[in-house]
């Protein structure tokens, strides 16, 4: 199923929620954008890094326990930022996220969107990052919120498996569009995979920027999709996706990974969808898409808030766009 459709969704909880819209602080006039570095080593990592969320999941007749944790961190910064978290020694990443946040804490007053989440692919399975900016040639300031989701896995006796153990049998893949006004690429998942999350990065140069549309998944592949919008800013951009190999972890076992997806009909500037997991199991992995038939619609917020919900949230920009549909999907895990 490409998830870009969305109008027929899948099981599970499906919670709809809507902000109203007020004026935003924005200060200095500005007529281009800087650029965000190329590459995640070159983002700080988050400030005041915290647990948001832990859950244990029982051992099964053939699998061990698993624990499943969610850290975030946050940066504040203006015109754009770029962030980095990772999971604690012991945990290895299946997923995470990203959201941006009015600083003063209203919601109705967001005026920034998402250009970049994705699962850090330098073999060591531990980092997410994920960039905002604003647009529209006026700054805002605005705080980004990047997660992490991660696993530790036990055998049936209570033993930790290394994460060697379970690193060995997963894979980051990714894959670059060429240049377009509105850039979009299909990932697909290698043959004899599992897609647990997937990713996207909008690779913008130096002009007014490319924005995120779509960071979203399915079980066949990943997809990736950004726009300009107002001014013409033609980017590349790369979608990732993080996969299983279908194997046994040795001493553990094998993973339980099920969709849920959920889709909700625009009639607000800033919308709000949540989509529960399975029950029985967290959230390994949050995908999401916003669709419109107007100027266009951004994503502002694709996380976890819970271990058993997935929240994501679009919003127009500068040019009001009521229009098309905010679809979400999420990972559940748990011990087979």
């Amino acid at each position: 199923m490409n998830l870009k459709s969305f109008l027929s969704p899948a099981a599970g909880l499906v919670l709809l929620g809507c902000f109203s819209f007020a004026s935003c602080s924005k200060k200095a006039e500005s007529t281009t954008q800087p650029q965000l570095p190329p590459s995640p080593s070159a983002f700080p990592a988050g400030t005041n890094r915290s647990e948001v969320w832990d859950i244990t999941l029982p051992a099964t007749a053939t699998s061990g326990a698993m624990e499943v944790t969610e850290w975030v961190s946050y940066q504040y910064g203006e015109i754009n930022l770029g962030v980095t978290t990772s999971v604690d020694p012991g945990y290895v990443m299946v997923g995470g996220g990203a959201q941006v946040r009015d600083p003063n804490n209203t919601p109705n007053n967001v005026d920034a969107v998402l250009t970049a989440a994705y699962p850090v692919p330098d073999g060591n399975f531990a980092t997410y990052a994920a960039s905002d900016k604003d647009h529209g040639g006026i700054f805002y300031n605005s705080d980004l919120y990047v997660y992490v989701i991660g696993i530790k896995l036990f055998s049936q006796s209570g033993t930790v498996i290394p994460t060697s153990s379970i690193t060995n049998n997963l894979a980051i893949i990714s894959g670059t569009s060429g240049s377009a006004e509105h850039p979009f690429i299909t990932l697909p998942v290698t043959s004899g995979y599992t897609l647990i999350s997937g990713g996207a990065q909008d690779n913008y140069g130096t002009g007014y920027g490319n924005l995120l549309t779509e960071n979203n998944y399915d079980d066949g592949a990943s997809y990736a999709g950004g726009k300009d919008q107002k001014e013409p800013d033609p980017c590349t951009i790369t979608a990732y996706a993080l996969e299983w190999n279908n194997q046994p972890i040795p001493g553990y076992g094998s993973f339980l990974l099920t969709y849920q997806n959920g889709q909700a009909i625009v009639n607000q500037r800033l919308m709000s969808l949540s989509v529960g997991a399975l029950g029985g199991c967290a959230v390994a992995g949050v995908g999401g898409v916003s669709t419109y038939t107007g100027y266009g619609r951004l994503l502002y917020g694709v996380y976890s808030p819970a271990y058993n919900v997935g929240e994501f949230q679009s919003k127009d920009q500068d040019v009001s766009d009521i229009s098309g549909a905010l679809g979400g999907v999420v990972t559940s895990i748990a011990p087979k």
